[in-house]
């Protein structure tokens, strides 16, 4: 609960896939059908680490229904009490529909839920939580986002309170990352 408002908080953990193989190579022969890297699998399971070491447990766990995003999600599981990964559509990619995406939270009445979708799609929707025009925040393949919204979750009604990147969870990954990635400019 929050103490000034006494509405219970809502925590968002919007996370980006993981590293996916390029389409017209292993068998992707559409965009739907990419798969993780085993480079992508490895960040996923290595996220869910640090979110463990964060303390996070989580209600539910939405994603996307391509397969890059429900294979991001898969080790999410070992974080939640529900047993299985919830399609959402409109975490799909281009889609871009936070208040559909608000609304379906809204109705589950859940306290902590992963969601995982796709770039330029997740950044818009914390930007659309937060009340910014553009965030300005750029997630990396495999990065988390946590926002807190006090009581429903609504346009303008939540507080970013951290975000974890591959480039710091992952020493492959650092040694990677360009100096604006890290600065996050």
């Amino acid at each position: 609960m929050n103490p000034s408002s006494g509405e219970a908080v809502v925590k968002l953990i919007l996370i980006r896939h993981a590293q996916a193989v390029e389409l017209g190579t292993e068998n992707a022969t559409n965009d739907f059908d990419r798969a993780l890297t085993a480079q992508g699998k490895a960040t996923a399971a290595k996220l869910v680490q640090v979110l463990k070491e964060q303390g996070v447990e989580l209600d539910a766990v939405l994603s996307s229904p391509l397969v890059r995003a429900v294979q991001t999600a898969e080790p999410l599981l070992k974080l939640a009490t529900s047993p299985q990964i919830l399609i959402c559509e409109d975490l799909a990619s281009g889609l871009g529909k936070p208040k559909k995406v608000a609304a379906r939270l809204n109705e589950m009445g859940l306290r902590t839920v992963a969601l995982v979708g796709h770039s330029p799609d997740m950044e818009e929707l914390i930007a659309w939580l937060i009340g910014a025009e553009e965030s300005g925040i750029r997630l990396a393949k495999g990065a988390a986002t946590k926002v807190n919204s006090n009581g429903i979750v609504s346009k303008g009604g939540g507080t970013l309170t951290w975000q974890i990147t591959p480039a710091f969870y992952d020493p492959q990954e650092f040694e990677k990352a360009s100096e604006t990635e890290l600065l996050g400019q």
